[in-house]
């Protein structure tokens, strides 16, 4: 079965549909397009399965924060590292944490880390 069509089959929910729109030359799945393109459409299992996993617990966890914050933003993704932006409004930092910490085992999360943004990260996001 080529990559297309076990897509196809897959397709279960809207978070599906855009995970496996990002399987494209620019989109977050790049690495399995070029696969894709490189062993005449096909790819390996393996590779598939992790991807998804890994996207569609991503969204469970960004909609998680964007639950609990007004402003929710992927900064940066590398396999399974997610760098995200949120804002602060009333809560602490201790109060994402907690979140967090909550939430690991149900978002199959390792590790995690919160930090603040620190003056040189705002003047620096001024001047570019």
């Amino acid at each position: 079965m080529d990559l297309k069509e076990a897509i196809r089959k897959c397709n279960k929910s809207e978070e599906d549909e855009i995970i496996y729109e990002q399987i494209s030359a620019g989109g977050i799945g790049s690495d399995l397009f070029l696969e894709a393109e490189q062993n005449n459409g096909t790819i390996r299992l393996q590779n598939l399965v992790n991807y998804v996993f890994t996207q569609q617990y991503g969204i469970k966890v960004v909609k998680l924060l964007g639950s609990q914050f007004e402003f929710v933003e992927l900064i940066e993704q590398c396999s399974d590292f997610f760098k995200l932006r949120m804002s602060r409004e009333d809560k602490t930092i201790g109060y994402l944490f907690g979140l967090m910490d909550d939430s690991k085992a149900d978002f199959n999360i390792a590790e995690y880390s919160v930090n603040q943004t620190s003056l040189e990260q705002i003047f620096q996001s001024f001047a570019n």
